[in-house]
């Protein structure tokens, strides 16, 4: 998977959830060179936060990404 961003320009923390076919993502990421946090959902797939999708959409992966989310702007964003 290659990039569509220059992650060399990235300054900010970045936080990362991943499904369980989301693992090429893993890599690409870190090689930014920041502080990176990736969290990664057993029994969730690409796109796991599309709660439009009843089958793939796991509740409790979902709500905890949300609020990993949540807790990183409360950390970062004045």
């Amino acid at each position: 998977m290659s990039p569509s961003v220059d992650l060399g320009r990235i300054e900010a923390p970045v936080l990362t959830f991943y499904g369980k076919d989301d693992e090429a993502l893993m890599t690409v990421v870190p090689a930014a060179g920041v502080d990176v946090t990736a969290e990664k959902y057993r029994g969730a797939g690409r796109a796991f936060f599309d709660d439009t999708d009843r089958v793939a959409y796991p509740p409790a992966a979902a709500e905890d990404a949300r609020n990993g989310t949540l807790d990183l702007l409360a950390q970062h964003v004045a």
